[in-house]
């Protein structure tokens, strides 16, 4: 875990630094997939540069990916309170639930993990599904299937069989491990959570806003009279560079905090949304643009 003796906005500079997307502007977008740990990118960069210059095979390759499997089922079965013989790492959510029984009782955790604790042996399931590459962090493609020690004869697949690239199974371990070692999980929960709420607090405070229900406790979703979501997303991506999801089917702006995200930018987020729900598409004022000169330009 990141030094006890740093503040929590120390603490938090220093996530954001290594979450390098979160610089890039308000990162409300986690539904759709999460910001990429740095520390992540260089396991990965540094396991492409190897198979690059020594190849993808040879004689330990596969020991080697039982080993990435291992380490991977270790990090999400710690997540879910569960054993590592009970995970089954798959090609996301969707993925797993193709692989479960008719009638099977399923937790989908798509929107879940990663926002709160979870201990699935509590749950009345015989199975859990997950995807990596939301509030995990990990690589898009990447999931998990957890399934009751007792509903494992129902499944066609061994629960610790490896189902992942060797790419994709290291990236999960790695960004997973970061959160649990580094972030904390504890830590993350509770300031997921508080974010959320200032931001579903504050938004809910604008007149002309509606809050929609959400398919998860850190997704807030939200629509602005006279607004449709696209023309919403776009003045905010111009005006404060958030960066956000869209529930297309309902025309409504989704935003999805992590606990990497500031008090300061949620408030100014919300500011913003609250100068929009006061015009119409056609009445808002006009931010005016930037002109770039030249030395062969006119008007230099």
């Amino acid at each position: 875990m990141v030094e006890p003796l740093h503040t929590d906005d120390e603490k938090v500079a220093d996530i954001r630094e290594m979450l390098p997307a979160t610089g890039a502007g308000i990162y409300l977008d986690t539904a759709t997939a999460g910001p990429f740990p740095a520390e992540t990118a260089r396991a990965l960069a540094e396991a492409d540069e190897w198979e690059l210059k020594v190849g993808r095979g040879g004689p330990d390759r596969d020991a080697d990916v039982a080993q990435r499997d291992a380490e991977a089922r270790a990090v999400v079965a710690a997540l879910l309170g569960a054993d590592a013989d009970d995970i089954v790492l798959m090609f996301g959510a969707d993925d797993a639930v193709r692989w479960l029984p008719d009638g099977a009782a399923v937790a989908d955790l798509r929107y879940v993990a990663g926002v709160e604790a979870i201990d699935v042996t509590a749950l009345s399931v015989d199975a859990a599904v997950l995807d990596g590459h939301r509030w995990l962090l990990g690589p898009e493609g990447s999931g998990a299937l957890w399934l009751r020690p007792g509903a494992r004869g129902r499944h066609a697949k061994r629960p610790n069989s490896p189902t992942l690239p060797r790419r994709s199974l290291l990236g999960l371990a790695r960004s997973l491990g970061w959160l649990e070692m580094f972030v904390g999980l504890p830590w993350a929960y509770e300031r997921t959570a508080r974010l959320s709420a200032l931001l579903s607090e504050e938004l809910a405070a604008v007149h002309g806003v509606d809050l929609l229900p959400s398919p998860g406790p850190a997704v807030v979703t939200f629509t602005i009279g006279g607004w449709t979501a696209e023309q919403t997303g776009e003045e905010l991506s111009r005006r404060v560079f958030a960066i956000l999801g869209s529930a297309g089917e309902r025309d409504a702006v989704r935003a999805s905090v992590g606990f990497w995200n500031t008090e300061a930018e949620l408030t100014r987020f919300a500011e913003v949304v609250a100068v929009l729900a006061g015009h119409t598409p056609d009445s808002l004022p006009r931010r005016p643009g930037l002109a770039i000169l030249t030395p062969s330009d006119d008007r230099a």
